[in-house]
Parts: structure tokens; C-alpha cells; sequence
């Protein structure tokens, strides 16, 4: 089984000054972003972001986070990557997986996270073939890295768009012992997620309402709605939340965010799963670190907070 619970964090930060010590409360930091790309000869190449770039370029932070026994991965993806980057990559997962092992090796990190967020233009390829596909090829590479992914809420919820079962019900069911867990993005998708408390206790953990909502994680671990029944293992479920409402893909100015304080999060959501699941229940992911994309402010105490609820240890 894989390591739990987990306390996750991603790191967005661009000119910010990193310590080691502010990511005490974690378990796993995740650094962002690699991006597959094309170069002139259209050929599949991987380019590091300048977050990227920012986080392995600041003098012994890796090896200070692995000394603290924290993992440290990096995300590919997100946002900004681009539709011909994933289709290159989906062409060639062998050669892209390689790609991504390299990188590892190189910094010496402990695995991989894969945001992908190619919705719109998945049609033009197989996107479960293609996420499920890398998955296994990393594994079969480096079985010892970690593979996570970090799908958005309706990428589980049966029904949504073309998939029948949920998109990554079905990438779960081809490559589920292949991929660590699931860093599930419970924001910027109001429908799915809910605003308040009471609304994301029956959405994000799945404690109210009838039917259980199927991309809760309760829903997904009874399968709830789900044409097949196909459930999921708790221990595959990360809880992803935003920091602060700056951090919430959501426009801040907007009414229908994600973001609660972190003591809500903690007492309304993580509680709960946790004394329904005890360690089995895969953890918390915070996205991000910085208190803002621009801010020096670190959320340590978003983690120690979190941590607390998963009954891990709280550093003094």
C-alpha cells in the first residue's frame, strides 16, 4: 500500500526565497510545472517552467526536504501546456516517460505528478490510453518513483462529457496499480465542489445529501453513480483544497470559490474522512504553498493544520 495519510503541497513559487523548514508540516511537495512540448523539428521535448526552474536552482532545497523525509516530486502540465505537447507525448509514451525519468534522475526527485487539464482537445487523441498508458511505462521504468495524478472533479464524475463511467474511472481501471494516488482538484469547478461548508460536505467528502454525490470521495469509494460500480481504494484519494482564496482557480472576486479556512477544511471535510477511514484515507493536497502566486507569505500553518487532522506529527 502507499504511503498514508498524506499531507501534499505544490509550490508555484517564481521569485520567492524557499527554506526547507516551512514545508515541516508536509509529507510530499510537489514543484511545478514540466510541460512535453514540440520543437522545430517536431520532435517531443520536455521544458521546465520558470517556477520549475526557480525550485531546483535554490542551493540544497531538495536535499533538505529528502533529509527531512519529505518527497519531493515535480507536476507535468497544467494550465499553460500545450494541446501538442500532450499529443506528441501521447504518440510516444515510452519515449515521453523516459523523458520524464530523466529529469528525476537528474534532480534527483522521487516521482511525478501528472496535471493534465487537455479536456478540451482530448478527443483528438485517446486520453485514457494516453494517462494510463505513461502511468504504467514510468512504473515500468523507475518502480519505485511515485505516480500521481491530479484530476479536476468532474474528470471522476460519471457522465461527464464523453465517459460514461467518469474519464479517470477508466484510467483507474487500466493503470490503478500503476498510479500512487489522486491529488483530486476540489476547486475551480463549482457544480462539482460546492460553495460553504455544508454544501462541500455532501460534494467534496460526501456526508450528506441522497444519493452520496459521486465524485465525493465517499461516492467514489462506494461507487456511488457509477454505471459499472466501479469503486475506488481510499487510500488513492488525496483531498485537494485551496490555501486561500487567492489560491482558488476561481476568480476571488467571484462568489462561488472553493476556499474555506483551513480549520473548516479540517474540521467539516479531513475529520470526518478520517474517522471513517482511518489511515486508509489518502490524505490532503493544498494547492499552493505561497499564500498568492506573487506572495513571499508561506502556508505553513495550512499544513500544520492539515496535519493535525490527519493525526500526523505536528512539528514544534
Amino acid at each position: 500500500m502507499a504511503e498514508v495519510s498524506r499531507n501534499v503541497i505544490y509550490t508555484l513559487g517564481l521569485d520567492q526565497a524557499y527554506g526547507a523548514d516551512g514545508f515541516a508540516p508536509f509529507t510530499h511537495v510537489i514543484a511545478g510545472f514540466l510541460m512535453f512540448d514540440v520543437n522545430e523539428q517536431q520532435q517531443l521535448v520536455v521544458n521546465g517552467s520558470p517556477e520549475f526552474t526557480n525550485f531546483t536552482g535554490t542551493s540544497g532545497l531538495i536535499s533538505s526536504l529528502r533529509q527531512m523525509g519529505i518527497k519531493v516530486m515535480f507536476s507535468v502540465g497544467g494550465q499553460t501546456a500545450t494541446t501538442s505537447g500532450w499529443q506528441a507525448a501521447a504518440a510516444d509514451v515510452n519515449a515521453a516517460a523516459k523523458a520524464l525519468v530523466d529529469y528525476a534522475e537528474h534532480w534527483q526527485l522521487d516521482g511525478f505528478d501528472i496535471d493534465w487539464e487537455d479536456y478540451i482537445n482530448g478527443p483528438q487523441y485517446d486520453c485514457v490510453a494516453f494517462l494510463s498508458g505513461i502511468s504504467s511505462a514510468l512504473k515500468a521504468l523507475r518502480p519505485a518513483y511515485l505516480v500521481s495524478h491530479a484530476p479536476q472533479a468532474p474528470y471522476l464524475y460519471p457522465g461527464w462529457s464523453d465517459f460514461k463511467d467518469g474519464l479517470y474511472q477508466g484510467v483507474m481501471a487500466k493503470a490503478g496499480n500503476n498510479i500512487d494516488w489522486l491529488n483530486i482538484q476540489y476547486y475551480n469547478n463549482p457544480w462539482y465542489v460546492g460553495q460553504g461548508a455544508a454544501e462541500q460536505q455532501q460534494k467534496v467528502a460526501g456526508f450528506s445529501g441522497t444519493p452520496v454525490f459521486p465524485s465525493s470521495i465517499v461516492g467514489l469509494v462506494d461507487g456511488s453513480g457509477n454505471p459499472e460500480g466501479y469503486k475506488l481504494p481510499p487510500e488513492k484519494l488525496v483531498l485537494g483544497h485551496p490555501t486561500t482564496q487567492a489560491n482558488d482557480e476561481v476568480s476571488p472576486q467571484q462568489q462561488d470559490t472553493a476556499y474555506l479556512p483551513a480549520q473548516t477544511v479540517a474540521d467539516d471535510l479531513v475529520t470526518p474522512l478520517v474517522s471513517k477511514y482511518g489511515t486508509s484515507f489518502g490524505g490532503v493536497m493544498g494547492w499552493q504553498y505561497w499564500a498568492a502566486y506573487s506572495s513571499d507569505q508561506a502556508e505553513t500553518a495550512w499544513g500544520d493544520t492539515m496535519a493535525k487532522a490527519l493525526g500526523l506529527k505536528v512539528p514544534a
